[in-house]
């Protein structure tokens, strides 16, 4: 336990030398439902915990039960670092972003990239993913690769899907491997197919 505090400790801060501090922000952050510490639009450069939502933007660690911090506002949590939510999360990052969901994780990728691992499904907006889950990942305009049950990608983007099932439409572009691979336009192969 006291390596894995070092650890967070030291990629926290390591995180807060490379972002440039906002007026208003604070080492810790802490979201509790009610209230927070040390207020609502604090941004956090170090470790955050919370319930359901967080800071506007987090620099470093943060975990919690859930972050769906646009359910409860116009914005979206933005990540750099690393981002636990047992539930899973709704964010946004401009920078790198590593997620882990037990359910699952939707991303906007402003720019930069995301590794997402989730234990149901995943979905990314823009940029560049590499995202991992069991049952489905979904990505719409994103670069990258999908290992999972089921992987879905819309509105151009391309990469590499594995999965069971793989399906790709809106101009992608790159390479499926897997029982089912469907590229718009194209044929319905097993086992491997393509479109550069």
């Amino acid at each position: 336990m006291w390596k894995l505090t070092k650890t967070i400790l030291v990629l926290s801060l390591a995180l807060m030398a490379g972002g440039a501090f906002a007026d208003e922000w604070s080492p810790i952050g802490i979201e509790w439902g009610f209230g927070w510490l040390p207020q609502e639009n604090t941004n956090v450069y170090g470790l955050r915990l919370g319930l359901m939502r967080g800071n506007h933007t987090v620099r470093g660690v943060g975990i919690s039960v859930a972050d769906v911090s646009d359910l409860f506002s116009s914005e979206r949590t933005s990540v750099t670092g690393v981002n636990i939510a047992l539930a899973g999360s709704t964010i946004s990052t401009e920078h790198f972003a590593f997620l882990v969901g037990g359910a699952g994780d939707n991303v906007q990728v402003k720019s930069g990239g995301i590794v997402q691992i989730c234990g149901l499904g995943c979905s990314a907006t823009d940029g560049f993913a590499v995202s991992i889950a069991p049952v489905a990942t979904l990505h719409e305009g994103t670069t990258g690769g999908q290992i999972g049950g089921v992987n879905f990608s819309e509105l151009g983007g391309g990469g590499v899907q594995i999965g069971v099932c793989n399906y790709a439409r809106g101009g992608w572009s790159g390479l499926q491997i897997g029982l089912v691979n469907y590229i718009e336009g194209s044929w319905i192969l097993p086992l491997v197919n393509w479109r550069f």
